[in-house]
């Protein structure tokens, strides 16, 4: 039987990647490429410091102060990780649960604590796969949440005959449906790319293909040593 909390999505292809990880791989292979520069240039400075002709001349080492990268991708596919998934109902509902046990202070039936998660989760799972889930939903969700578990503790448990009654745990509960929800209304959509050459001749059109035209320049840093007062030394890094 299919399960409505966890749909099965058909699998991305294998050369698909999220678009930040190709953005970082594009960069941190210039900063390697930067590297191997350097140590060519130390080896090629150590065979001039040893040659009785060259030692004469200088060092040769190369600079590209700005690189200009025409990076053609398939976007395949758009998440908006700010929908509420199958895990985001159970992570909720069995936090819901601690906060109550943690937080009811008057003794309540054993069935109170999954009575009232149990009503949580059905609110919960009506927002099921819904995308672009605002602050303000956010905030009327966990209102409607903090209702939904009073009510469900009120129709099981006699509270308020001694003690601070379910009050607390319910604020608790409230505070946090609220934060979890929140949290997922503040994480931006993410893009899965195909970057491969092969992939963006054979299965694309010119109308299909994002061109990404990035500028990277160039900018380095050293070591600085500075000495306090007192003697003691401070080493950073600062821009060159």
């Amino acid at each position: 039987m299919d399960d409505p909390l966890n749909p099965e999505q058909p699998a991305p292809p294998e050369d698909t990647h999220r678009f930040e990880d190709v953005l970082a791989a594009t960069v941190s292979s210039l900063v390697r490429a930067r590297h191997l520069a350097d140590l060519e240039s130390m080896a090629i400075a150590e065979q001039y410091r040893d040659h009785p002709l060259l030692r004469n001349f200088s060092v040769p080492r190369m600079r590209v102060p700005e690189m200009r990268v025409d990076l053609p991708v398939l976007v395949d596919t758009v998440t908006h990780e700010r929908q509420i998934t199958g895990t985001d109902i159970d992570r909720i509902t069995d936090g819901a649960a601690q906060h109550l046990q943690t937080s009811l202070t008057d003794p309540v039936p054993e069935n109170a604590v999954g009575q009232a998660t149990s009503a949580l989760g059905r609110l919960l799972r009506q927002h099921h796969g819904k995308a672009g889930l605002s602050e303000t939903e956010c905030h009327d969700l966990a209102h409607r949440a903090r209702a939904v578990v009073a009510e469900a503790l009120a129709s099981v448990a006699d509270t308020g005959a001694a003690g601070t009654g379910p009050q607390p745990a319910v604020d608790a509960v409230h505070r946090f449906v609220h934060d979890e929800l929140l949290s997922r209304a503040r994480r931006s959509p993410r893009l899965a790319v195909r970057p491969r050459t092969t992939a963006v001749k054979e299965e694309s059109n010119p109308a299909s293909v994002s061109r990404l035209q990035l500028v990277i320049r160039e900018e380095g840093l050293e070591w600085n040593t500075t000495m306090a007062p007192d003697g003691s030394t401070q080493t950073n890094l600062i821009h060159e």
